[in-house]
C-alpha cells in the first residue's frame, strides 16, 4: 500500500475539544496529533478517551495541507478547537514562534546576567550579584573591608586620644609632683614609708609592736 495523507480530527470524548491535522501514513495507525494543547489533554485525560476520525484522504502532502488550511478557517476561532496555527505547514509556524520566544527568553536572561556582573572591590574578582545592592562577592570580603575601614579610622583618630588642653594639664601635674619629690630629703621619704607600713600592719590590725617607733608613741 502506498503512502497517503489524511486530514484527520481527534476528539476528546470527555470534554468535546478537538484537533484537526494532517498525517502521512502507509496504513492506519494510532497517531492522534502533535499539537501542544492536544498533548496536554492527552496527558491529563489519557489516550483511551480520544478518538481520531479521517475527514479526507489525499495522495500528495500539498493537497492535504491546503485542505487543512481551508478547514481551520472555520474551526480556528471555535472555543473547543485545540489548534493554534492556521495549518498548512505541519506545525512549522508554531515551532518558529516557539523558537523566537525561546530566543527572547535567552536574550532577557543574558541581559539580566550582564546587569548583575560586577567586580568585588575587596578581592577584585568578577562575580554575579544576587541583588542590585550587592557590592562584595562574599561575607569574607565584607568583613575584610569593614576591618580595613575601622583600622584606617583608628589611625586618623586613635581611641582614647587626649585633647591638647588635657595633655598640658597632666603634664603640669606631673611636673608639680616631680618638683615636690625633689624637694623632700631621703629621710623624709623613708619616714613616710615607715608610717605607711605602720598604719597598714599595726593600726589596721590593732597590733602593738615594741620595735615599731610609732607604736611606742
Amino acid at each position: 500500500m502506498e503512502k497517503h495523507y489524511i486530514l484527520y480530527k481527534t476528539v476528546n470524548q470527555l470534554t468535546g475539544h478537538y484537533y484537526i491535522g494532517v498525517h502521512g501514513q502507509v496504513k492506519d495507525d494510532s497517531y492522534l496529533g502533535s499539537g501542544i494543547h492536544l498533548k496536554r489533554q492527552l496527558a491529563k485525560y489519557g489516550r483511551e478517551n480520544f478518538v481520531r476520525s479521517t475527514l479526507s484522504i489525499f495522495q500528495s502532502e500539498s493537497e492535504a495541507f491546503s485542505a487543512e488550511i481551508e478547514a481551520l478557517q472555520e474551526h480556528l476561532s471555535q472555543p473547543l478547537c485545540l489548534n493554534i496555527s492556521r495549518g498548512g505547514d505541519g506545525g512549522a509556524n508554531f515551532k518558529k514562534l516557539e523558537g523566537s520566544a525561546k530566543a527572547r527568553r535567552e536574550a532577557k536572561s543574558q541581559a539580566l546576567r550582564e546587569s548583575r556582573r560586577r567586580i568585588c572591590p575587596q578581592c577584585e574578582k568578577e562575580f554575579l550579584g544576587t541583588r542590585a545592592s550587592q557590592i562584595y562577592c562574599s561575607r569574607q570580603c565584607v568583613a575584610r573591608s569593614s576591618y580595613k575601614a575601622a583600622s584606617a579610622a583608628s589611625k586618623l583618630s586613635p581611641r582614647g586620644a587626649m585633647s591638647d588642653e588635657r595633655r598640658r594639664s597632666i603634664s603640669e601635674k606631673m611636673k608639680g609632683t616631680s618638683n615636690a619629690l625633689k624637694s623632700q630629703t631621703r629621710e623624709e621619704i623613708a619616714h613616710k614609708g615607715r608610717l605607711s607600713a605602720h598604719n597598714r600592719w599595726h593600726v589596721a590590725r590593732e597590733i602593738v609592736s615594741e620595735k615599731c617607733e610609732f607604736c611606742s608613741k
